[in-house]
């Protein structure tokens, strides 16, 4: 069996690798040791980012009618207990009523991992069923200067395979096997912690919250409860976190978050550690690390899958422009370069937001009905406001506002976007090394649409500057689409007259005129080949 890329680990992140080469046009096969049945939902909620980079594969709108109910509050609420005191709420409407951000298209989805892998699953599935191998571990790999040759076996048959490929993409998990083979140090940042997650059926506990449900309820409890509780489904199946107590059964874990006698079944009980760890290379070779093989991040924030996902548009490109023949394999270094370090801002960014909930220290009596308790209480409020906790939950400066720096990105350019940054502006203005802002250019059309399989130019000019700017691009070969935008709107962001925008929606280099050292400037920032795209 031959194929381009052999992606191994079938998570969420796997899945979205998958999907992203194949939009890409490159052949690949995903091995997978489980058999596609997601029995304990771990991600909850699918990030901005993710949801832009889903709507670039054309499945945003299948996150949203997930079954998330229409009128279930989105709020986030810090509580003493289920029907207990509740000390702070910060109220994000429904998905009926919510206000939705101006700075995407998209907005973030509840669908934990039970829903999200199904929908991934199904769509690998029509469109490529025979390159994806469910209940298939691999046994062995090696690779070579030119290749890679993963061994497998079916897990039910027993019977074995070789599949030969060009490159291995490990989105094998936070234990995985590739990265322990290939030697690949993964450096650890912060002490480890250790929690224990539950999963539970509760039917009638909706219906006796009443107005008090909320997506995410926060357990601020004496007991040693003072991690989220969290609503999977909007209806009858919860998750709560704890620290593992060696006394208490899960049952009796569940029992002390809520303050109501109602009956509830246990579904799973999963002990679990965060390590707080990304890998010192995000490349080995013909070997490339995504999603948990490369980063283990605190859920605090939810950066953690919704990182990997944005790995998988950052690497796939890539691969797809080697491939093509559009640019050399040097390229390839950049995904270390660029991702790494956002793994990095978005590990310290959780591990600060998980740092304030275990700093904080919770009074004896903060539950109590008395005069102390509500003293307690108001106290703790106050510090839970002045903590900004919020932020926690709505971090688009993360998911969305980080940039990046390598080759492929015009340094002189990237360092002055760096000293005028300030915070938002990535919302505002249309920097070098950042995301290209968001701004509607049509009905229900952003322009971040306009970007996907190939580099865009991006010309805010007349249409004689456009025709100019083709026969450039075309003269020397280079494998870049040139688009005119004529929305006021959009002029009013992207300042300059015309940008270089990569696949992946980054911006690489812009100017205000055409001279006789851009074409060398499109060059270096592309690593082009000189070999112009069959079609655009």
């Amino acid at each position: 069996m031959n194929t381009d890329v052999i992606i191994v680990g079938g998570g969420p992140v796997g899945l979205t690798m998958m999907l992203m080469l194949q939009y890409h046009g490159v052949d690949a096969i995903l091995i997978d040791k489980g058999n596609g049945i997601i029995t304990y939902p771990r991600v909850g909620t699918v990030g901005v980012r993710s949801m832009e980079i889903f709507r670039k594969l054309g499945i945003s709108g299948k996150m949203q009618k997930s079954g998330w109910p229409e009128d279930h509050p989105l709020d986030i609420s810090w509580t003493t207990s289920l029907g207990g005191h509740e000390l702070l709420r910060i109220k994000r409407g429904t998905y009926n009523d919510r206000l939705l951000p101006t700075f995407s298209p998209e907005t973030e989805q509840v669908c934990p991992h039970h829903w999200l892998c199904p929908i991934l699953l199904k769509e690998i599935a029509d469109t490529a069923p025979k390159s994806l191998l469910l209940n298939t571990k691999m046994i062995s790999f090696t690779q070579s200067d030119t290749g890679v040759i993963v061994k497998t076996q079916n897990t039910k048959e027993g019977t074995q395979s070789t599949i030969q490929g060009k490159y291995l993409i490990a989105c094998d998990g936070a234990r995985s096997s590739i990265r322990e083979q290939c030697d690949v140090t993964f450096e650890q940042f912060h002490e480890s912690n250790h929690f224990q997650n539950i999963l539970f059926e509760a039917p009638y506990l909706k219906n006796l919250l009443g107005t008090s449900n909320a997506l995410v309820h926060f357990l601020v409890s004496p007991t040693g409860l003072r991690y989220p509780l969290r609503s999977m489904d909007g209806r009858s199946l919860y998750r709560i976190t704890v620290k593992p107590q060696k006394d208490k059964t899960p049952y009796e874990l569940v029992n002390m978050a809520l303050n109501y006698e109602t009956p509830f079944y246990i579904k799973s009980n999963v002990h679990w550690e965060l390590s707080h760890r990304i890998v010192d290379k995000y490349r080995d070779k013909r070997i490339f690390f995504a999603g948990d093989a490369a980063h283990v991040i605190s859920p605090s924030g939810g950066f953690g899958m919704n990182t990997g996902v944005a790995d998988t548009e950052n690497l796939a490109w890539k691969i797809s422009e080697v491939l093509k023949g559009n640019a050399d394999e040097r390229i390839l270094d950049s995904y270390h370069d660029e991702r790494r370090p956002i793994a990095l801002k978005s590990l310290e960014k959780s591990k600060e937001n998980l740092s304030r909930t275990l700093n904080r220290k919770v009074p004896t009596a903060i539950a109590l009905d008395t005069s102390e308790g509500g003293k307690c209480r108001k106290e703790f409020t106050d510090v839970l406001i002045k903590q900004q906790v919020g932020k926690e939950f709505d971090a688009p400066d993360v998911h969305l506002g980080l940039g990046y720096s390598s080759d492929l990105i015009d340094k002189k350019q990237k360092n002055t976007a760096d000293k005028n940054n300030t915070p938002n502006n990535w919302q505002k203005s249309a920097m070098v090394g950042y995301r290209a802002p968001h701004v509607f250019i049509g009905k229900d059309q952003s322009i971040i649409d306009l970007f996907g399989k190939n580099y865009v130019i991006l010309c805010f000019g007349t249409k004689e500057e456009l025709i100019s700017l083709e026969k450039l691009i075309a003269d020397a070969l280079l494998p870049i689409q040139a688009r005119l935008v004529t929305d006021e709107d959009a002029k009013k962001i992207y300042q300059e007259k015309y940008f270089l925008i990569r696949p992946d929606g980054y911006i690489s280099w812009k100017n205000n005129g055409l001279n006789e050292d851009t074409i060398d400037q499109l060059k270096t920032v592309c690593r082009s080949r000189n070999k112009q795209i069959a079609a655009l």
